[in-house]
């Protein structure tokens, strides 16, 4: 889901950073689960902590930048926990809940740039991405698969977002979009296997 351009105050304070080598990556580490509730979602009362393989998260991520952009590109990635999440997808879209991934493109930043004089193969920034884990291990659950496996199918999804596709535009946008994914994460899966690089444990509130 594509949120509004340009750095603001809340992303700020939401941990993004404004640049990094190739791939930055933070994360809320504990967070508390959710269940669904209808349309939306409801606390477990249960806590868990994140553990990731940030070198291989790297660089499968690079990997997927390689593919899909021209230039070399800037991406930040943020795992946030449930209220992260809704307070960005209710400053950014108006929607008061969390959601599974949040894009925002840095096109307007990087047009900015270009037209104070820097060349577009210097303007390196792709865009932030917002991935809230409690949704994603819930989604895990009920796709059953890995969290990890769910993490990296929403994180290619957001980097196409980022690339510019949207699959909300028509029916025609959203098919090319979803064989783009499949052909990314197929790609993936070849060059490095299934993912692993992200876990869940219980933890103590």
């Amino acid at each position: 889901m594509t949120a509004s351009n340009g750095p603001s105050q809340a992303r700020r304070q939401a941990g993004f950073s404004k640049g990094a080598f190739r791939c930055s990556v933070s994360s809320c580490g504990r967070f508390k689960g959710l269940s669904r509730k209808g349309q939306g979602y409801v606390p477990t009362g249960r806590f868990y902590r994140l553990k990731l393989d940030r070198v291989a998260l790297k660089a499968r991520v690079r990997f997927v930048l390689e593919l899909m952009c021209e230039f070399e590109r800037e991406v930040a990635l943020r795992f946030s926990d449930a209220p992260e999440s809704e307070s960005l997808n209710a400053s950014y879209r108006k929607r008061n809940t969390p959601t599974d991934v949040l894009s925002f493109p840095a096109a307007e930043e990087n047009l900015r740039m270009h037209k104070m004089g820097l060349p577009l193969g210097q303007v390196r920034r792709l865009g932030d991405l917002c991935l809230c884990v409690p949704v994603c291990q819930l989604q895990a659950k009920e796709n059953r698969q890995t969290l990890a496996a769910e993490l990296e199918r929403m994180m290619v999804h957001g980097l196409c977002h980022l690339r510019g596709y949207d699959h909300e535009r028509s029916i025609a946008a959203q098919i090319v979009m979803e064989a783009l994914e499949l052909s990314v994460r197929r790609s993936l899966i070849t060059e490095f296997g299934k993912a692993t690089w992200a876990e869940v444990s219980e933890c103590r509130p």
